[in-house]
């Protein structure tokens, strides 16, 4: 997540987009260091918009060492489920 300059992704931080969703700030008490509050919210911002993901994962199927030569397939399945997945409460 977090800045991008390309057209298709959100433009923001993890915490810019999550509270411009709308979702609720968790507690001290849910998590207990910085990348643990991150991992909650980009799990409820998935839930909340699947879609959103799309993106972030075409940038990382296109960058990722371990995942350069990887079959496209993969990334395109995972891509039709994000972009079909109903939001979740």
């Amino acid at each position: 997540m977090g800045c991008s300059n390309t057209k298709e992704a959100p433009q923001g931080t993890l915490l810019e987009q999550y509270s411009s969703a709308g979702l609720t700030q968790p507690w001290s008490g849910e998590y207990e260091n910085e990348f643990e509050k991150q991992i909650f919210m980009a799990i409820n911002l998935c839930r909340h918009d699947p879609k959103r993901f799309v993106p972030h994962v075409r940038s990382v199927y296109r960058s990722h060492a371990l995942l350069t030569g990887v079959q496209a397939k993969r990334m395109n399945d995972l891509i039709a489920k994000l972009q079909t997945q109903e939001p979740l409460n």
